[in-house]
This record gives C-alpha cells, sequence and structure tokens, in this order.
C-alpha cells in the first residue's frame, strides 16, 4: 500500500457481554459510554434487522459515544428457545439488569422495531431512557386482522395481500421469515400491550398517513433501502443524544 493511501477504518466489532445462556453483543467504541441503546429486533427476524438494519444502527450509536446492545428474542435467530411471551418478557428482563450491572452510571434508551414496540419498557422505570419506535403497527388494524387469521402463522409462497400486510405489521420482511411459526394469540397479547403507546418517539415512513411521529421520505416501512439504514443510523443517534433536552421539553 503507497504512502499517503486513505484507509477506510472497519466498523467496531461487538463483544459479548457476560449474560447467562444465549448471547448478547455490545457494539461500542473504546473508551467510556454516554448511555446505552439496546435494539429489539421484530417477531420474524433476528437482532441484525432486516437487511442488516440494526446492525447499521448500532454502529452508528456506537459512533457518537453510546453502547448498542443486540440480542436474538426467544425463538428467532440463533435462539433455540421457546417463542412465547412469558420466555421474552424474561429474556428482555434478564438483558436489561445485565446492562444495568455494566453500564450502572448511564441512561438505558431503547428502538424496538415493529410489533416489539410492545416489548419496551414502562416509563416510570429509573433506568430507562428515551423510547424510540420503528414503524409500530396500527394495533387497532392488526388486531382486527389477527381476528381472522388460523391459530398459527406460517409463512407460505405465494403469500396473499393480507398475508404480507400483517408480517409487514408486525416488522418483518414476509419473503424472509423462513419456516417461522408465530401463534396468533402471541401476537395478540403484545398488541394488547400497545394502548396506550409505549413509546416517546415513532419513526414511520412516508407513506404512513394513518400514523404521527418523525417521518423519513422512504415509503416503505421496513426501511429496505441503504439510503433509509444510513439515514435511521444518523437519526437514531441524535435522538439520544439530545434526550436530555428532549426531557425538558416534554417534562
Amino acid at each position: 500500500m503507497g504512502t499517503g493511501t486513505a484507509v477506510t477504518p472497519l466498523a467496531v466489532r461487538p463483544h459479548r457481554l457476560p449474560v447467562p445462556h444465549e448471547p448478547v453483543w455490545v457494539t461500542a467504541e473504546s473508551g467510556g459510554v454516554t448511555g446505552v441503546v439496546v435494539l429489539l429486533h421484530a417477531i420474524g427476524e433476528n437482532r441484525t434487522g432486516n437487511n442488516y438494519l440494526l446492525r447499521q444502527v448500532s454502529d452508528g450509536c456506537a459512533a457518537s459515544g453510546l453502547a448498542a446492545v443486540r440480542f436474538d428474542l426467544p425463538g428467532c435467530g440463533e435462539s433455540r428457545s421457546r417463542l412465547d411471551v412469558d420466555a421474552i418478557d424474561a429474556r428482555v428482563s434478564e438483558v436489561t439488569d445485565a446492562v444495568v450491572q455494566r453500564y450502572p452510571e448511564v441512561p438505558v434508551h431503547w428502538i424496538a422495531r415493529g410489533l416489539s414496540a410492545a416489548l419496551l419498557p414502562d416509563e416510570s422505570d429509573p433506568r430507562t431512557g428515551l423510547r424510540i419506535a420503528l414503524s409500530p403497527p396500527d394495533a387497532g388494524r392488526l388486531q382486527s386482522a389477527l381476528a381472522d387469521a388460523p391459530t398459527v402463522l406460517a409463512p407460505r409462497q405465494p403469500l396473499t395481500p393480507d398475508e404480507v400486510w400483517t408480517w409487514t405489521q408486525i416488522g418483518a420482511e414476509p419473503n424472509l421469515v423462513g419456516g417461522l411459526e408465530v401463534t396468533t394469540g402471541l401476537l395478540r397479547m403484545l398488541c394488547d400491550r400497545l394502548d396506550p403507546p409505549r413509546w416517546d418517539v415513532a419513526i414511520v415512513s412516508a407513506a404512513a398517513a394513518h400514523q404521527s411521529g418523525l417521518r423519513l421520505s422512504t415509503a416503505d416501512p421496513l426501511f429496505r433501502a441503504e439510503s433509509d439504514r444510513a439515514a435511521l443510523s444518523v437519526l437514531v443517534a441524535r435522538l439520544v443524544r439530545s434526550w436530555p433536552r428532549w426531557c425538558r421539553a416534554h417534562s
């Protein structure tokens, strides 16, 4: 390599947080951190997110001095646990305790995709910072759709327009959920938790006319384009960094 050749640094490699059972990954620059961001993927995807969305957002957070935490929810990704509400709640609680123990002096912020917005912590928890929902579902419409759905949702090809809509509301890429099976009972229980909404800020696509929140110019609620991922990685980091000012403005 010749003298003066520019070298593009690689993204910070994640390391494992010492949590029992299945792995939890932390991405952080060396040195101190100003806060932690826990990213919750949607049912039907894994800790990287569709098109590596959550991984790119975590890299953006790390570059802003934050520690970004990602893990597979039970029954998703590399997890071998059962996909049910009790297992999900236990896993989120376990990760939360580990994060607070590892970073006791900084706020813990949250990002959730799709229906996983139902897993965001209650605002009364003193450990909780800003809660961001990426394309949260229309809970009422999704409940109505699930009422007419089979007991178990199992993606098949070709998908009907209603099935595509349902998986997209959940937050998963319909063509990538593979052999996953999800009970409609589980999804309805999560929907019930969205009344009232559990987030402070929602980020939605321009096409989501029925939703309020910060809008990206894209029409895609799953933010699959590279430009969407880049925009989210910047926007999320800015929102979290401005959290103290946000708290004062909304107190």
